[in-house]
């Protein structure tokens, strides 16, 4: 899996390139840069008011007494997508629209929740969850220091 990133990593600029010379052969190439600025811009206003969005809606989530957890996976998706519009090229913008769009979110938020373990780490698929802190009861005693006996306190440290 982790070589199939680093393919993609490495041949997403070739491939933008390629797309790029496309569409200025299309559209004319003022137009495309005129897109990629146009991009640029709007990846550059989506970081910058997202992220304000994402902390109102946690915060009123969080007094609704909702789980704030959606509310946080579609702002990482929007400063991912605001993200991905500031590369040049259209297949990165492509891919932030993509993420803008609330449907594309749930089923991303479905297809991240079943592969992540919620609960015990160490639990695998058939484990029971774990069901909320240990608690251990008991009972204890001071024991006042006997009177010859030195202390934690009294002890000196030794200097070298």
């Amino acid at each position: 899996m982790a070589w199939a990133f680093l393919v993609g990593i490495l041949t997403l600029p070739v491939a933008e390139i390629m797309v790029w010379i496309r569409v200025a052969d299309s559209i004319g190439g003022l137009a495309t840069v005129a897109l990629t600025v146009l991009a640029i811009l709007a990846g550059s206003v989506l970081l910058r008011h997202g992220g304000l969005g994402m902390a109102l809606e946690v915060r009123t989530r969080m007094a609704r007494g909702e789980p704030p957890g959606p509310a946080v996976f579609d702002g990482i998706c929007i400063a991912l997508a605001g993200f991905l519009l500031l590369l040049p090229g259209f297949i990165t913008d492509a891919m932030a629209l993509m993420l803008m769009l609330r449907p594309v979110r749930i089923l991303l938020l479905r297809v991240v929740a079943a592969r992540v373990v919620v609960g015990n780490p160490g639990a695998g698929p058939g484990a029971a969850p774990h069901a909320g802190p240990t608690i251990i009861d008991g009972e204890y005693e001071i024991i006042p220091p006997e009177p010859g006996r030195s202390q934690p306190s009294d002890h000196k440290r030794l200097e070298p």
